[in-house]
């Protein structure tokens, strides 16, 4: 390997800083998965492996994206476990399916819509007084 240059390994592009490394990346996942047994932990290992060091997102990786300390600890511990392939997926359904009570929402209305309602509201009085008002245009 000429000096500069990065060795090619597995989960490492060849070049690092190469734009199209994520892609030849993504391309090889892609073939292995279709070559690899996925039902064995070193199949899904290497597979990984190959996504976090391409930086690309499979069915077998994710990006996740790590608030605290404690949650990186419990990433890795995660990544250690024998079912560390084996996750649980939300779906979402649980959130569409079951909304809230529409009566519960506690909104505060913006600066502009306090503005619309006030000047709503004067043009409802405006309106209300004028049709109150006898006209005085007739002569006496």
């Amino acid at each position: 390997v000429a000096s500069g240059e990065a060795a090619a390994s597995p989960g490492r592009p060849a070049v690092a800083g190469d734009p199209f490394a994520p892609i030849a990346t993504r391309a090889l996942v892609a073939h292995l998965a279709g070559q690899l047994d996925h039902q064995t932990l070193e199949g899904l290992d290497r597979i990984h492996q190959l996504a976090v060091g391409g930086r690309v997102v499979t069915p077998w990786s994710s990006m996740i994206v790590l608030v605290d300390d404690a949650q990186r600890r419990a990433l890795a511990r995660a990544s250690e476990a024998d079912d560390r392939f084996e996750r649980e997926a939300e779906s979402g359904v649980e959130d569409t399916t079951t909304p809230g009570a529409p009566l519960e929402l506690a909104a505060t209305p913006e600066p502009e819509e306090w503005l619309l309602l006030c000047m709503v509201l004067l043009a409802l009085v405006v309106r209300l007084r004028a049709l109150r008002l006898p006209t005085r245009l007739t002569p006496a």
